[in-house]
């Protein structure tokens, strides 16, 4: 502010003074004294003031200039920064003109004040607090004067060091924790542990504590915390000292005494150790524990049999130490369980066994009977017996375990009695008839049986039995020498036996009797093996008639000379033997020779001179051989095993004298009386074939024979069809013959209604077939026709012959099967015929075919254009018959339109503009295109103009359009206007200029613009839309409010016509500047408290501004307390909170209020600096504020500090498995939205997994198959825990089955597949799936199940999956195997007699790699080998039946026969097909 002073003139009504600056601006101020002051002056500026005297509305002239400067600007650009160290803060700026110096000041929120100045651009404030924000302002020093201070800058120190810190160790694992209080703007905590040993550890956190995992054992440590904050590190709090707990123990040793399985364990002391505690832990799951304060100790109760874990512990100021590592003790063997005893009643040898037990070297058994007599056995199996043991005794029997040279107890006493003794005294006799002997014996104690058995130097046996002294035997075998002996029994077990006695039976029967006939006389011989102690042999034939005959010797044979033909005897031996008959041998059978047959007689049958000859049966007979003898001397002859034969290769016309014989057992009988046979004609003889060929008739000639009636030709085609013809001459002829057949002509004598055997085959060919399944297509280019048609057999060459309607002929030709005619007339229709030519001549025409051509072009075409959407019409002649026409528009630039019609017109709309096209028109008929008519011209509109584009004056809403100018020389233009949102009216502006100017628009109107070009003839399409938008409207009702917690004015308006955002600014008296930017119609600013504000808001859009809304003024929200402190009690859920007192009114109460994000508040008053908030919600996120009774805030809604209060217990909790991904997803209630959740999932060793998340559930992805686990959820934030939910326990999904094997029945279709046992499995499932598409499955509870019906030639993929109740695990690793191929199908053969080659083809068959054939009659196989589906198998024999079989081979598996097929080869068969 500047002032002017001057001295009175008379008559001076008012002074004015003008003080004008370098920059052109000027002040002026007035006043009726000597002074006034110019109030708003810019700084760093030179003025010349002058000052003029008003006197009656006249001005003087102005005294001379004088200057006035301006004090300097205060800086510009001011920044801080911030150095970690020591919380230095820098600010620096951009100099200003005329600054003599620079003084900052920076102005913490708790009102504490620190200053630096410089004469340079920066300077630096080294005692700043620590967590304290301060405004920083700079002002420029000019000649004295301070200008006003720059905007507020705001520089942040770093947080302060932690305090209250403490420390405490967690006996397990030596794990410590350092605990501290939270201090403001803290980003992290970092704890430092040292050791005295020089080692360092460290942990961080975000929240109040944090733990060191991983700290020496018997250390003692040294611990700091820092804060970080934005990078920067505090001073670190003072040291507090962390005492770890002792180191275990080392040089852990065991030792075992034997006796009572007492074990002592020893170590070597460590220092700090105030007991030791050591614990064996048996594989049972059971304990033991001892304690000392020396450097052993003993375990007295431990378990027999049991391998221990032993550790030991030191216990130090009631922490335990980490446990050494195991030891392993193991005690003695236990002794053995379950034992029993068993008699093996030969030799009175006992076994005793026993139940297993562990850590056994060796059993040791002991048996004392009641004479005092002892016996042992020992074993490192479970039984051992005893092999000395006395008859008729009882023991007692006990059994040891020996482990590692100890001995367990004995177990309980067991009985075990052994059996009787043998008896004495034994004596033998025999009775002469039947061989029967009797032994005898005197009694023995305990005797409940006695078992005689008598044992023959034959190795047979013979028993008797008796409760007495005697018994006998009734079945001993003759000639023979036994050993008897007696054994007694007793319950069950047979004692020694007695010493043996000989007992010898009587003279055997003769053996190997055999019989044997000679078969002239009938004479039969008998013979025989000797046997021992004979005197003579006595032989008898008895026959089926009573009639018997006998014969003697004393050597090993005797016959029978006169035994009747036809007859059974029964032939037996006996032996004598001291003047005793043996039994008689077993019956031999003796057959004499067959009779002869009668009642001969013979017939003739025709076919093929073959000549049956038949007889009365008679016994006996093996088989019949008649014999036919012809006149020339030559003989025939025939078998048989019924009552007739058949001769099959007689000679023609000759006379026979035919006998039989009977076979019986490779004798003949003798001949029956002769029968004559006389055979049949022979066939005509030099037999030869002649065509004619008109007609396709054939003849056929032979030469006669003797005793012919009549002679009959067949011709047999290829196609099986036959024709006959028949003379009594030597020729005949067919006149029915097929085209294009080959013929096989035979000729058959005939002589007394039979025929002869046909003549051999003489061929005859007939011509050519005329051409079927003709058929014609027309090539649409040039009317070109095409005539085809299936080949056929023996052609030389086709002609084909097209006859138009007008009498018009064209041919072609070929030696292939089709040809074309190349000069058709258009819209003609043609009969089309074919003709063969075979050796010179022609076959009959094949019936007419129609050959229609194509439709003429259309004629008279025109075209015509319709403006609107540049549609073209293009009309023309119709020609004959029902067509459809395809007109075409060719551009210019290339580009094609076409139209189709079955009228005489069509459009075409989707033309390019400004185009000239050349139109065509084809008459389509059949799917075929005329010639297209001479082209015609059609020129399209002009093109709509293109970017069309605008620019708004946002000053005067002046809209300023502009296009390009249209490539047609004088083309005018026609601007469309229409406004969005008004009525539905278009504003049309024509011009012949490519830009537009458009006046008289209101504010916040939008608009959309369109131009076309126009020719004077047609307008162009219109062109792309242009929307645009005049500037938004004024805002209205300004209005601003604050918020006492969060020191926030909220800035509202109305809503603003046009208007696509606001921008508000509200600045500060002191200078502080802030805005916010919303679409809607309210922001928010943040303020400084206690301070007048004025605000000003502007409308705008993408271009454009509205002109500012009026300022208005209001105050910020009143000043609370500062240095807001609150912290959590995670128990109680109480907020202690902290505050800095306001100055001047001692009697204040002070209010602080936590303020949920749901609305919920709770508060607590105290009339000094702090006070606890109870009855938090759990999970929920607090705002925390401060007031008081002497700050006038009606309403506190919130504010900037934010705390947490504790966390809810997780409700409702569940746990789902995904079987087949064995992922468990734990749900719980939503209770908190601000706090985190820790799932807990804990498996049967104890070993945790986790997972944490802000959700309502939580999935863990690599738990292990098969495991039973514990689930558990806890809340938390970074300050607290929650109580944890209930555990559940789920068994994870079974494991995946491995070695998957499978192993395939070629023969059944099925597979046996096996796997390993999955972990967690009760279950299994197979999927098999072919490659085909088929399935297959099984199930089991074991390793192994069988896929049945599986289809053939398939690969399939197979997978095992486990599972436990409701839950498939994931499949296992697929593994193939593919199964046998299908069987051929559709077998076929074509048999090439002459050659003796046998073609077979088949259907490929699903799953094959190679195929075999077979060829089989009833001696010989004959094979080929392909991997084709068809072979060929050389050198089959005429006459013979064939089975015909094919084999497919597959991967793996050789079977799948395809059905037998028989075929059987005559003397010329061309073709057999079979299915």
């Amino acid at each position: 502010m500047g002032t002017v002073s001057w001295t009175a003139v008379a008559r001076a009504d008012m002074y004015l003074a003008t003080a004008t600056g370098d920059d052109g601006h000027t002040h002026t101020c007035s006043s009726n004294s000597t002074d006034c002051s110019f109030t708003d002056l810019h700084c760093a500026e030179t003025y010349a003031v002058t000052v003029v005297t008003m006197d009656r509305g006249c001005y003087s002239d102005p005294s001379p200039d004088v200057e006035l400067r301006t004090g300097a600007c205060p800086p510009t650009n001011v920044t801080t920064s911030l150095q970690c160290d020591g919380n230095m803060g820098t600010v620096s700026w951009t100099a200003v003109a005329r600054a003599d110096m620079y003084l900052a000041t920076a102005t913490g929120d708790d009102g504490h004040t620190h200053t630096c100045s410089s004469n340079s651009t920066d300077c630096s404030f080294t005692d700043l607090h620590c967590a304290e924000t301060y405004a920083v302002t700079v002002v420029t020093m000019d000649r004295g004067c301070y200008s006003d201070p720059s905007p507020d800058v705001e520089l942040r120190t770093g947080a302060c060091p932690p305090t209250n810190v403490t420390t405490s160790l967690q006996c397990d694992g030596n794990m410590g924790t350092v605990s501290w209080t939270a201090v403001a703007r803290a980003d992290m905590y970092l704890a430092t542990a040292t050791g005295d040993d020089g080692h360092t550890h460290t942990c961080s956190s975000n929240s109040t504590d944090c733990s060191f995992t991983d700290l020496h054992c018997a250390e003692t440590y040294a611990v700091t915390v820092v804060t970080m904050d934005r990078g920067c590190y505090s001073d670190p709090s003072p040291d507090v000292e962390l005492r770890t707990g002792a180191c275990p123990p080392t040089n852990v040793t065991t030792s075992l005494q034997c006796d009572g399985n007492m074990s002592t364990v020893s170590w070597t002391a460590v220092a700090r150790a105030d007991m030791y505690l050591a614990t064996a832990t048996g594989d049972d799951g059971h304990t033991h524990t001892c304690s000392s304060n020396s450097t052993d100790c003993s375990f007295t109760d431990l378990h027999c049999a049991e391998t221990y874990a032993v550790t030991v512990v030191t216990m130090d100021r009631g922490c335990y130490s980490d446990p050494s590592p195991d030891v392993e003790l193991r005690t003695g063997a236990c002794p053995p369980t379950n034992v029993t005893t068993s008699l093996q009643c030969d030799g009175n040898m006992g076994t005793v066994s026993w139940t297993a037990v562990a850590r056994a070297d060796m059993y040791l058994a002991t048996a004392t009977g009641d004479d005092g007599h002892t016996h042992t056995c020992s074993s490192n199996s479970t039984d051992c017996s005893f092999t000395d043991l006395h008859c008729a005794e009882t023991y007692a029997v006990t059994v040891v375990t020996m482990d590692r040279g100890c001995y367990s107890d004995p177990s309980p006493e067991v009985e075990l009695r052994t059996g009787a003794c043998p008896p004495t005294n034994v004596t033998t006799s025999l009775q002469c008839d039947g061989n029967m002997g009797t032994v005898s014996w005197t009694a023995v104690a305990r005797a409940d049986m006695y078992l005689a058995t008598a044992t023959g130097d034959d190795g047979h046996t013979h028993t008797c039995s008796s409760n007495s002294t005697d018994c006998s035997f009734t079945d001993l075998h003759c000639a023979e020498t036994y050993a008897v002996t007696v054994v007694t029994m007793d319950r069950g077990c047979y004692s020694d036996p007695s010493p043996d006695v000989e007992l010898r039976t009587g003279a055997c029967p003769p053996t190997n009797v055999t019989t044997s006939l000679q078969c002239d006389g009938n004479m039969g011989t008998v013979s025989w093996t000797a046997v021992a102690r004979a005197d003579m042999y006595l032989a008898t034939a008895t026959g089926d008639d009573g009639h018997t005959h006998t014969c003697s010797s004393n050597s090993t044979d005797c016959s029978f000379p006169d035994l009747h033909c036809a007859e059974t005897y029964a032939v037996t031996v006996v032996t004598m033997d001291r003047a005793c008959y043996s039994d008689p041998s077993p019956d031999v059978e003796l057959r004499t020779g067959a009779c002869p047959p009668t009642n001969v007689t013979t017939s003739l049958q025709c076919d093929g001179n073959m000549g049956t000859v038949s007889w009365t049966a008679v016994a006996r007979a093996d088989m019949y051989l008649a014999t036919a003898t012809g006149d020339d001397g030559h003989t025939h002859t025939c078998s048989s095993n019924s009552t007739d034969c058949s001769f099959t290769d007689l000679h023609c016309a000759e006379t026979y004298a035919v006998t039989v014989v009977t076979m019986d057992r490779a004798c003949y009988s003798d001949p029956s009386p002769d029968v004559e046979l006389r055979t049949g004609a022979c066939p005509p003889t030099n037999v030869t074939t002649s065509l004619q060929c008109d007609g396709n008739m054939g003849t056929v000639s032979w030469t006669a024979v003797a005793r012919a009636d009549m002679y009959l030709a067949t011709a047999t085609g290829d196609d099986g069809h036959t024709h006959t013809c028949s003379s009594n001459s030597t020729d005949c002829s067919f006149t029915d013959l097929h085209c294009a057949e080959t013929y096989a002509v035979t000729v058959v004598t005939m002589d007394r209604g039979c025929y002869s055997d046909p003549s051999p085959d003489v061929e005859l060919r007939t011509g050519a077939c005329p051409p079927t399944n003709v058929t014609t297509s027309l090539q649409c280019d040039g009317n070109m026709g095409t005539v085809s048609w299936t080949a056929v057999a023996r052609a030389d060459m086709y002609l084909a012959t097209a006859t138009g309607d007008d009498g018009h002929t064209h041919t072609c030709s070929s030696n292939s099967t089709d040809c074309s005619f190349t000069d058709l007339h258009c819209a003609e229709t043609y009969a089309v015929t074919v003709v063969t030519m075979d050796r010179g001549c022609y076959s009959d025409p094949s019936p007419d075919v129609e050959l229609r051509t194509g439709a003429c072009p259309p004629t008279n075409v025109t075209t015509s254009l319709q403006c609107d959407g540049n549609m073209g019409t293009v009309s023309w002649t119709a020609v004959a018959g029902e067509n459809m026409y395809l007109a075409t528009a060719t551009g210019d630039d290339g580009h094609t339109h076409t139209c189709s019609s079955n009228s005489t017109d069509c459009s075409f709309t989707d033309l390019h503009c400004a185009e000239t096209y050349a139109v065509t028109v084809v008459t389509m008929d059949r799917g075929c295109h005329s010639d297209p008519s001479p082209d015609v011209e059609l020129r399209t509109a002009l093109c709509p103009p293109i970017d069309l584009e605008g620019m708004v004056s946002c000053s005067t809403n002046i809209l300023s359009l502009t296009w390009d100018a249209s490539p047609v020389y004088g083309a005018n233009y026609i601007l469309h206007s229409q406004k969005i949102g008004g009525a539905n009216t278009t504003t049309s502006y024509p011009t012949s200029n490519t830009s537009l100017f458009i006046t008289g628009l209101q504010c916040g109107e939008r608009y959309e613009f369109q131009v076309v070009t126009s020719d004077g003839t047609c307008n162009s399409s219109l062109s792309r839309p242009l929307e645009m938008d005049t500037a938004p409207c004024q805002p209205t009702h300004l209005a601003a409010h604050v918020d006492c917690g969060t020191n926030r004015g909220n800035i509202s308006w109305f809503e603003s016509v046009g208007a696509s955002y606001y921008v508000a600014e509200v600045t500060g008296g002191h200078g502080h500047v802030a805005s916010c930017t919303s679409n809607d119609t309210s922001c928010a600013v943040k303020l400084h408290c206690g301070r007048t504000y004025s605000a000003t808001l502007v409308a705008s859009t993408d271009s454009c501004n509205s002109t500012l809304h009026a300022t208005i003024e209001f105050d910020s929200a009143p000043c609370l307390p500062g240095n807001v402190l609150a912290e959590l009690d995670c128990i109680s859920n109480m907020l202690a909170v902290q505050w800095q007192p306001t100055t001047g009114d001692a009697d204040d109460t002070y209010t602080a209020l936590a303020i949920g994000s749901d609305g919920y508040q709770a508060s607590c008053n105290s009339t000094s600096n702090s006070c606890s908030i109870p009855n938090l919600q759990c999970g929920q996120t607090y705002e925390v504020a401060v007031t008081s009774s002497s700050i006038n805030c009606s309403i506190i809604a919130g504010s900037d500090y934010r705390v947490q209060s504790a966390p809810c217990k997780p409700q409702n909790t569940t746990v789902d498995l995904e079987c087949s991904t064995n992922v468990a997803t734990v749900i719980w209630d939503l209770t908190s939205t601000s706090q985190n959740y820790t799932v807990t999932a804990t498996d049967m060793s104890g070993t945790n997994t986790s997972c944490s998340t802000n959700e309502t559930s939580c999935s863990f992805s690599q738990l292990s198959c098969g495991e039973m686990y514990t689930f558990s959820v806890m809340g938390h934030t970074n300050v607290c825990m929650s109580e944890v939910s209930s555990p559940m326990q789920m068994l994870t999904a079974p494991c995946v089955s491995t070695n998957i094997a499978s192993s395939l029945d070629c023969g059944t279709d099925m597979a046996f597949i096996t796997w390993n046992s999955a972990v967690g499995a009760t279950a299994y499932t197979v999927q098999a799936e072919g490659n085909h598409g088929h399935k297959s499955s099984c199930s089991d509870t074991g390793t192994q199940c069988s896929l049945k019906n599986l289809a053939c030639g398939q690969e399939y993929s197979v997978v095992v999956v486990a599972m436990h109740t409701g839950c498939p695990g994931p499949g296992s690793q697929a593994v193939t195997f593919t199964t046998a191929p299908c069987s051929p199908q559709s077998v076929e053969t074509q048999l090439d007699c002459t050659s003796g080659r046998l073609n077979v083809s088949w259907l490929p068959s699903v799953g094959a790699t190679r195929y075999h054939a077979m060829v089989q009659d009833r001696s010989n196989v004959m094979m080929c080998d392909t991997n084709t589906t068809s072979c060929v198998v050389p050198n089959l024999s005429c006459g013979n039946a064939y089975n015909v079989t094919i084999v497919a081979q597959g991967q793996s598996c050789n079977r799948s026969h395809s059905a037998a097929n028989e075929i059987s080869t005559g003397k010329k068969t061309r073709k057999t097909l079979f299915n």
